[in-house]
């Protein structure tokens, strides 16, 4: 959003609706020989988490569906044609790092069947609670010390090394299987889930098109490429360059295909409820954190930060095994200080190939250039950072209030 002065300096209602309800706008002034030099200017902070700031948080998942919505059914500058392409949606968890407690399910009702063992610890291997959708115990550790904090916090960091190799590998297995002298290109748009034991996986719409001129490629369907991720996905492996862990993904891995017809008139609901509900279901990881209550939105500054978070035990610990390792010097390559709220994981939640769709920017540009058509008041100029928050604090968590309510999905009538 760009820069809007308020029309009064008071009037937390003006301010509000300046920055689009923005719970923590960014405050700038104009300097130079500007006429408005005397006014104050708000920005919207523009943060993704819809813990930190609703407002921006709806605009940055609008934008994602976006993204991964034109790869699958084209628009925003991809042609439709891309609908009728081999599409699959892949899940690619963590290894297990130790048993944790989980959601009772129709095939297990009990969290853990465990018989009489204990662990080395003396900790009963078994769980006979039925743990609901929602209870705190599910994702912690049924045994504190049995769990491998480091091994889990070294996985995260280096998801980027073991998705590069798993992706060069299966486009190397697509184009090696495709009954076709045209070479395949893949593309794809790809999100970060937390589970709740503090592992990342990755949810990927992949897409193949001919590398040529991007059309239909033959001799590869849907059917090709999950056989390809399944031989792939249990082959990959990464090695960290400072602990030499080898890192795999989890047994847990699934594919399903993605059939989308091409239709040109926007009558078929079907074939639109059926993209539709997998843009929505990969956007809406873009604006979460590590954990839900956004305890950990923001980076750690200090080992006292570290002491007083207020998580889970898990979680904690999870971060401080992040801290503690970032502070060696072998592991400082790995940025784990900068990303211990993360649990170590230090990427974007959500990354797409160069040729999968339309991009962030574009969709931006398209807000500037529509405010610049005399949609919304544009003061030229330079300008210096003068602060953040309104006026009066209360104004912030009205704001949010506001946002949050405006924002909350609703039932369909």
């Amino acid at each position: 959003m760009s820069p809007r002065s308020y029309k009064t300096k008071h009037d937390p209602l003006s301010q509000i609706e300046a920055v689009g309800s923005c719970s923590n706008p960014i405050r700038i002034r104009t300097v130079g020989n500007n006429p408005l030099n005397s006014k104050t200017l708000l920005v919207a902070c523009k943060d993704r988490r819809g813990s930190v700031c609703p407002a921006c948080s709806h605009t940055y998942k609008g934008d994602a569906w976006q993204v991964v919505s034109s790869g699958i059914s084209g628009g925003k500058g991809v042609p439709i044609e891309v609908a009728g392409h081999p599409f699959v949606f892949v899940t690619l968890t963590a290894p297990s790092f130790g048993p944790v407690h989980r959601e009772a399910t129709i095939g297990s009702p009990v969290c853990r069947h465990g018989g009489g063992d204990r662990c080395v610890h003396g900790v009963a291997a078994s769980c006979d609670a039925r743990h609901e959708p929602g209870d705190p115990m599910c994702g912690q550790p049924i045994c504190g010390e049995c769990f491998d904090y480091e091994g889990a916090v070294v996985w995260n960091a280096n998801l980027g090394l073991l998705w590069a190799n798993t992706f060069k590998r299966l486009v190397r297995a697509i184009n090696t299987d495709a009954k076709s002298a045209d070479q395949v290109r893949v593309s794809y748009a790809r999100a970060v889930e937390f589970q709740k034991r503090g592992l990342v996986h990755l949810h990927v719409v992949m897409r193949s098109d001919a590398k040529s001129d991007g059309s239909v490629p033959d001799g590869v369907g849907e059917a090709d490429m999950i056989a390809a991720i399944g031989r792939v996905s249990m082959e990959s492996s990464a090695t960290c360059p400072i602990s030499k862990r080898v890192l795999r993904w989890g047994e847990r891995m699934t594919v399903t295909p993605i059939e989308v017809a091409v239709d040109t008139s926007g009558e078929d609901e079907e074939q639109e409820d059926r993209y539709l509900a997998i843009a929505s279901y990969i956007a809406k990881y873009a604006t979460k954190t590590a954990d839900a209550g956004g305890a950990l939105a923001y980076r750690i500054r200090s080992d006292r930060q570290v002491e007083q978070l207020r998580v889970n035990g898990h979680y904690k610990r999870l971060v401080a095994t992040a801290w503690e390792l970032g502070k060696d010097r072998r592991y400082q390559v790995l940025g784990l200080k900068r990303s211990a709220n993360m649990f170590g994981y230090r990427g974007h939640i959500l990354t797409k190939s160069r040729h999968y769709s339309t991009t962030f920017g574009a969709l931006r540009q398209r807000r500037i250039d529509y405010c610049r058509n005399g949609h919304m008041e544009q003061p030229e100029g330079s300008y210096e950072y003068a602060g953040r928050g309104y006026d009066r604090p209360s104004t912030s968590r009205f704001a949010y209030e506001v946002a949050k309510a405006a924002t909350a999905p609703r039932e369909r009538p």
